[in-house]
């Protein structure tokens, strides 16, 4: 079994070789056609027949597509009580260009990430594969100090982007998923705080691997992470 993991491991290290990004690629401007290319990029908000995130408001524009890896964050009342979600962090690579020059491999490198153990930093440097398989780095997800509130800043060409966001709907991510994900959701801005939001208007987590906690608290430590990695998609 271990010497079949390895092999599993190796042979997904090199599909991200062979698709990870070049210099010789053209920029996101030359695939897309400047900042209006993504524009004509129609995603798909359905996790299963029937359930589906609802289409951003009129007007908004598909601004970046990030891979973001990290952690779904929890804690345990008791051994016996459901782990309560406190949060997320996750660092954020821009994977636009895979948008339209490989979608196909574009929304399975969540669970490739996860099956060849890249969500974690240490297993990364010592397979020698960059955390984002060399994508650029734009940005970090993070929860406010009460774990209430999702958080993204992403460096998007010369601006910054924030969003102070909220939970506007999720479904259950589709049985063929990897193993234990979390669920799709459409976030947008905290009505309470929607002033504190910079170009961003929705984020959707879409394709998501990983990241679902046990069943219950038995033998784990009062506060524990879980690993994930999922695609984030950007509107303004």
């Amino acid at each position: 079994m271990l010497q079949m993991n390895s092999l599993l491991r190796a042979l997904l290290v090199l599909c991200f070789v062979l698709f990870a990004p070049s210099n010789a690629l053209p920029t996101l401007e030359a695939n897309f056609g400047g900042e209006n290319g993504l524009e004509r990029v129609k995603p798909t908000f359905c996790p299963s027949p029937g359930s589906c995130l609802s289409q951003p408001s009129q007007g908004s524009k598909l601004t970046i597509v990030v891979l973001g890896v990290g952690t779904q964050n929890y804690t345990c009342a008791s051994p016996t009580a459901v782990p309560a979600p406190i949060g997320a962090m996750a660092t954020l690579f821009d994977i636009s260009q895979l948008v339209i020059t490989n979608p196909t491999v574009l929304h399975n490198i969540p669970a490739m990430v996860m099956w060849a153990g890249l969500h974690d930093i240490q297993n990364a440097a010592q397979g020698n594969v960059p955390l984002g398989l060399g994508y650029p780095q734009v940005g970090t997800h993070i929860f406010t100090p009460d774990a209430k509130t999702p958080y993204f800043e992403l460096k998007f060409r010369s601006n910054t982007l924030k969003l102070v966001g909220q939970k506007l709907e999720g479904f259950p991510a589709p049985s063929s998923a990897y193993p234990g994900s979390v669920n799709w959701l459409k976030l947008g801005r905290a009505t309470d705080k929607e002033k504190e939001s910079i170009g961003i208007k929705y984020v959707y987590r879409l394709f998501t691997a990983g990241g679902k906690p046990p069943a219950t608290c038995e033998g784990l430590e009062k506060e524990f992470t879980v690993n994930y990695a999922t695609e984030y998609w950007v509107y303004n």
